[in-house]
């Protein structure tokens, strides 16, 4: 009842029966991962079976918790706590607000130690990861990063096709811009490489495989149907629904 009550609609969470002050990082890292991704809620005081344990000395472990998290991530995440009652037991309930300055460090010596939330668990945060938080921090993603082509040296052909079909009206030269595909010098974002006609990106390729049976297996001879595609987005999506539909048999 104290866990639906407090967590609301959300699994970001986390259950810690005692302020851990020899092992900071078991708890640490949740507030990193948190701070990372949507946000969450770690309850001191709480056993992982979700009973309530209680705190001796609630004062100083919520003073601990905040000068450790000041002293030992960077940057400094927002976070709240609580100190509440329940069952004549005293908990701490720390809220830790999703970043807006990613990534966040766990900071242990020398090293700098990212984690990321996947399902109920903290994990460490990979390169790619790393480079989304980064963009993420910039309020920037990876569609709108300028990629080294120029508009005079692609068309649009099929994106101008489909635009019309679907809004009935022409592509014009302004919408590149206002659907960020350049920047005001002509040169394209990599959403506007992704659209470009032909295969301007070498990464936007896509692999369909239909295998023999309802489980994919390692026998190359089990692949009935196995097909690699490159070009625009628009394409891929083209090429995705025919493989499907010639795959699924059905109408």
């Amino acid at each position: 009842m104290l866990l639906k009550a407090y967590v609301g609609e959300t699994n970001n969470y986390d259950k810690k029966e005692k302020v851990e002050r020899t092992k900071i990082k078991t708890w640490l890292k949740s507030v990193v991962a948190f701070a990372n991704s949507k946000g969450g809620k770690i309850f001191f005081g709480v056993s992982d079976s979700g009973e309530v344990k209680g705190l001796e000395n609630y004062k100083s472990d919520s003073e601990f918790i905040s000068e450790t998290i000041k002293t030992r991530i960077d940057p400094i995440p927002e976070f709240n706590m609580e100190i509440t009652e329940t069952k004549g037991a005293t908990i701490i309930i720390l809220l830790v607000f999703a970043g807006h300055n990613t990534p966040y460090y766990f900071i242990e010596g020398s090293a700098r130690t990212a984690y990321k939330r996947i399902g109920n668990q903290s994990v460490r945060a990979t390169s790619t990861d790393l480079l989304n938080l980064t963009l993420k921090g910039q309020t920037l993603t990876y569609d709108l990063l300028l990629s080294n082509k120029h508009i005079d040296d692609v068309t649009f052909k099929m994106l101008e096709q489909e635009y019309k079909i679907v809004t009935r009206l022409e592509l014009e030269t302004k919408d590149y811009s206002s659907f960020k595909l350049v920047n005001d010098k002509g040169i394209l974002t990599n959403a506007g490489a992704l659209f470009a006609d032909g295969h301007v990106v070498y990464q936007s390729r896509l692999f369909c495989t239909r295998w023999n049976g309802l489980t994919k297996t390692h026998g190359l001879m089990e692949a009935l149907d196995d097909q690699e595609y490159a070009g625009n987005l628009l394409y891929l999506l083209k090429a995705a629904l025919d493989f499907i539909k010639r795959n699924n048999k059905k109408m």
